[in-house]
């Protein structure tokens, strides 16, 4: 099983495929929310 996960995998594809998929780019989208609140450069 895959614990790690790119998320330029979604971008290319373009689309979320299966419930997995969702919840793995929930689960970025969060992080990379936290990450642009204590970095400015990261925000877009």
């Amino acid at each position: 099983m895959k614990t790690h996960f790119d998320i330029e995998e979604f971008v290319k594809r373009g689309k979320i495929e299966n419930e997995l998929d969702l919840e793995r780019a929930l689960i970025a989208d969060r992080k990379l929310r936290n990450l642009a609140k204590e970095n400015s450069y990261l925000n877009c």
